[in-house]
């Protein structure tokens, strides 16, 4: 009964499940077979008998093992995909190519140990997949040899066993979408992204499900349409026919943050809309992952691609497509330019005795190289990794990545709670609470706890400007030079930073910083430096300055300018927030602006600055219209006040 099961009999199947709830003829030897064929279902049984004929045909000389390879050779008897049938092992018998087969008509990819295959231990999980046409000519294969399979469900089968990387990349999506507003469009390349985004969307486009390829073709008819239609609105005002496809007839609010526009592109959205509801009712709406979830990847692209182009302009566009295309013909030589180039900073290298740091260096490209001969070859680390979950590092990074979002939203939350106090505290109220007066009453620390109640008080005060010295300076460039071979350094110091000048008396101080210096060029132009400012409180009402109650300001570098051209002794307005060592000795107190009363302004090209501060509550309304609009524009259009 057992054989008869294994060879897709469904009476023997329905006996089999039988034997097994009434544990008749159930031993310790055939238990866990038993209770694998009594539990599999129909779909399986069917594929079961398909893959038999199939493995029998490929055997024509009835061996009870077979190579790999030597199958390869017979598939052509059967018209088969070369690849399709292919195994862990170099040897499969009959029950391993049923179960193989099984697991890639169910859309899984075999495991290491999921055959019993006699061939040498393999390397850190391999791993199998194969594409959407690979499983398309296996499951037509099948149906030669069993018409009764059930297609529909194998392709249901595939969808949800491989929906797992539509889902990071869902997921991925929604993160670049909230983070594309805020970046900086000038570092993002938007000409050469677009073009990238519209050959992915051809490509996500390719690769879907024949089943549904109709109404995925009217939907990437009717997304590119729309998409034309809304960027007709760059156009100039003088194309007064081709920009009414994006206008806006009116209106409808939605609430208070919604509205809804009714245009040509608003009609085709909601008809997208209606095509995403029939590609998801599709097999009792089993579409909504076998056709929907795919389709969407291409509908994110294309997406992607239209938002890309808006930010892009002409001349960039005609400088990608030219680019791109020179450089098809120009890789050979710039692959051999780039390799003469290396054996030549490699020579130079040898030349000039950089003993220390090429074989630092080259010890670091040894460790990539030695973790994988030991991965190869011996116990691999990867395998422990990889045991203890699929795609560990995809998932890995999307969890920091949530966290990530979850603090920002956290912090942004908080600081919308955090209304700042303008206080009307005065510095000489603050001197007479927290200063010297206070301290021979009650002592340092008793004045410390005392004071620990102004903290966060905004302020503003006027003082007496004593001295500013740099606390700090930071060169992010400088530091990544330093790490370089020399001749490397000196070549991006030239490149991104600036000569030391000729012997010319506007330059005086910088010759003689030429003679000392150890290199041609400099970087200082990437200097950031965090200031020290002592501000006194002036004389008032006849009493004198104390310089004990002078405070201290830490200024960031935006200040540099006004700072560094203030005279000691100006009178400066100052604000800052209250908070840190409140009471002590010369306290210390973030600068968040500063302005000269009695500064020249034909000295000072700014009187003033103020501490540049980002807006995260600005910035998080604009990443939540852009995301609504992005997944529901034209149709729908959020009106956030920011």
């Amino acid at each position: 009964m057992v054989q008869a099961a294994k060879q897709g009999r469904k009476s023997a199947a329905r006996l089999l499940q039988r034997c097994w709830i009434q544990r008749k003829g159930i031993s310790e030897d055939n238990e866990e077979e038993v209770r694998r064929l009594s539990t599999e279902s129909r779909f399986e049984q069917t594929v079961r008998k398909a893959a038999m004929m199939m493995f029998r045909k490929l055997n024509p000389d009835r061996k009870e093992k077979m190579a790999v390879s030597e199958m390869m050779e017979n598939v052509g008897q059967v018209n088969a995909v070369h690849g399709t049938t292919h195994t862990s092992g170099q040897f499969v018998d009959l029950d391993d190519f049923v179960e193989i087969t099984k697991r890639y008509a169910q859309g899984m990819a075999p495991s290491a140990g999921s055959t019993q295959s006699q061939g040498p231990a393999q390397t850190s999980g391999e791993k199998v997949q194969r594409a959407w046409e690979n499983f398309s000519a296996l499951t037509t294969l099948l149906t030669r040899f069993e018409p009764g399979l059930d297609v529909e469900q194998a392709e249901s089968n595939f969808g949800w066993n491989n929906l797992e990387p539509y889902l990071y990349f869902l997921i991925s999506v929604f993160f670049i979408i909230f983070s594309f507003p805020v970046a900086d469009k000038g570092w993002i390349p938007c000409s050469e992204l677009s073009t990238v985004a519209i050959l992915f969307t051809v490509v996500s486009y390719k690769s879907l499900s024949p089943s549904g390829a109709t109404y995925a073709k009217r939907a990437l008819i009717t997304e590119v349409a729309t998409s034309l239609c809304s960027l007709t609105s760059l156009l100039p005002q003088s194309a007064v026919l081709l920009r009414m496809l994006s206008h806006t007839f009116t209106t409808l609010p939605l609430g208070e943050s919604v509205v809804m526009k009714i245009s040509l592109p608003c009609l085709l959205d909601l008809y997208l809309y209606y095509l995403f509801y029939s590609m998801a009712r599709q097999r009792g709406f089993r579409g909504t992952y076998c056709f929907l979830v795919p389709y969407l990847v291409c509908f994110l692209w294309c997406e992607f691609s239209v938002v890309l182009l808006q930010n892009s302009s002409p001349i960039g566009l005609i400088r990608t497509c030219v680019a791109y295309f020179l450089f098809l013909f120009a890789l050979p030589v710039l692959a051999v330019g780039l390799a003469a180039m290396v054996l030549i900073q490699l020579v130079k290298w040898f030349l000039e005795l950089e003993l220390t740091k090429m074989i630092v260096t080259l010890a670091v490209c040894a460790v990539p190289v030695t973790l994988r001969l030991w991965t190869r070859f011996g116990l691999s680390l990867m395998d422990v990794f990889h045991s203890m979950s699929q795609r560990g590092a995809v998932k890995l990074i999307l969890c920091c990545v949530t966290m990530v979002m979850l603090f920002f939203w956290t912090y942004v939350y908080h600081s919308e709670g955090l209304q700042g106090y303008n206080s009307t505290l005065t510095w000489r109220q603050y001197g007479q609470l927290c200063g010297p007066p206070a301290w021979k009453v009650k002592g340092v620390a008793q004045t410390q706890i005392f004071c620990t109640h102004l903290d966060g008080h905004q302020v503003t005060w006027t003082g007496r400007f004593r001295q500013v010295r740099v606390a700090e300076t930071e060169n992010g460039a400088q530091s990544v030079i330093n790490l370089l071979p020399v001749f490397m350094g000196d070549w991006l110091r030239c490149l991104y930073g600036e000569t030391y000048p000729k012997s010319t008396v506007a330059n005086e101080e910088l010759c003689v910083i030429k003679a000392l210096a150890k290199h041609t060029c400099h970087v200082k132009r990437y200097d950031s430096y965090v200031l020290e400012v002592g501000v006194g409180m002036p004389e008032e009402d006849g009493v004198p300055e104390d310089r004990a109650r002078d405070i201290k300001l830490v200024a960031s570098h935006e200040f540099r300018q006004v700072l560094l051209r203030l005279q000691p002794g100006s009178l400066v307005e100052f604000s800052t927030t209250l908070e840190g060592r409140l009471g002590g000795q010369v306290p210390s107190f973030e600068l968040k602006a500063i302005y000269c009363l009695d500064c020249d302004s034909s000295l000072l090209t700014a009187a003033g600055q103020v501490k540049i501060e980002r807006d995260w509550r600005r910035t998080t309304l604009n990443s939540v219209k852009f995301a609504f609009d992005f997944f529901f524009s034209p149709f729908l259009s959020a009106r956030i006040d920011v």
